[in-house]
């Protein structure tokens, strides 16, 4: 995932939340990272990976939410997978 700052305000940390539901909307995976304001390149953004704990999910519809926040502002994805 790459994460943006727009603005002409200088880069700050944000944080990042990472969630995933399985088919029951049950959590099954829950983790809060910082992403430091150095991590941003001059193009204000910054590359961001997330290893999945795919030894530990069942067979089945999952749901991974990511959010990334910086005071009041917050960007949230949505993505919808299967594990076979």
């Amino acid at each position: 995932m790459r994460v943006y700052q727009g603005g002409r305000e200088p880069v700050a940390a944000v944080t990042l939340s990472s969630r995933i539901l399985d088919g029951r909307n049950a959590t099954v995976f829950e983790t809060v990272e910082s992403v430091a304001a150095d991590r941003f390149s001059p193009a204000r953004s910054a590359d961001y990976s997330l290893p999945l704990p795919l030894a530990r999910l069942k067979p089945g519809p999952y749901l991974l939410t990511m959010e990334v926040r910086q005071g009041t502002l917050a960007s949230r994805r949505d993505v919808r997978f299967t594990l076979q």
